[in-house]
């Protein structure tokens, strides 16, 4: 069976829909209208038309003027089968990941975990099947080894585990709703308190 991956903005807007919330971001397909972009400095590039950008060098983060973005958009357009580049708007803070995938006779496996560059490193990600109850997508949560990192460890600003229980439960209700959907990747989620945001989504549909 075929299986097609969304366009960036088709994902947003399902997502946007099921209440998650995305940085300011744009895409473009031609370089002259990055001195058009409306939402402040500092950026993060990444590359449209490749699946796996980070393998290739397809994001640039941090870029802090139009000059720095003009020589990203050079370099990030030259990687094989680019098509433009995705803008967005610097998010910093905790990292998570919240992904989903069908199990054929089983339903949705809905994941949470460290995420970011840590998801291979540390593999601390936890799973239940969707639909989640509140107690399953608490305990999803608490069961982290790396909790802590959530809360705000060592005087660092935490996250707001309310507000990921939330995501978490959306999440497993629009997979139950849309049986379509293979594969959901939301990773990084990336904030501080309820300034919760995802940072990159790759959703697949049969």
């Amino acid at each position: 069976m075929q299986s097609d991956v969304l366009p960036p903005k088709v994902a947003q807007q399902i997502l946007e829909a099921a209440g998650l919330r995305f940085p300011s971001q744009v895409e473009l397909t031609d370089k002259s209208e990055l001195e058009h972009i409306s939402f402040a400095f500092p950026w993060v590039m990444k590359v449209m038309g490749v699946l796996h950008k980070s393998d290739v060098g397809g994001v640039q983060v941090g870029i802090k003027t139009l000059e720095d973005a003009r020589l990203a958009w050079d370099q990030l357009t030259q990687i094989e089968n680019a098509c433009g580049c995705l803008i967005q708007q610097l998010v910093t803070g905790t990292e998570v990941l919240i992904g989903a995938n069908r199990e054929e006779g089983f339903g949705h496996l809905v994941g949470f975990g460290l995420g970011g560059i840590y998801t291979e490193t540390f593999k601390d990600v936890n799973f239940a099947l969707a639909p989640l109850s509140d107690h399953e997508a608490q305990k999803m949560i608490h069961s982290l080894r790396s909790f802590s990192l959530l809360e705000g460890a060592r005087g660092q600003l935490g996250t707001n585990i309310e507000l990921l229980k939330d995501w978490l439960i959306l999440i497993g209700i629009l997979v139950n709703d849309f049986p379509q959907i293979r594969e959901l990747d939301l990773n990084p989620v990336k904030g501080f308190g309820r300034d919760i945001y995802v940072v990159d989504a790759r959703m697949i549909l049969d």
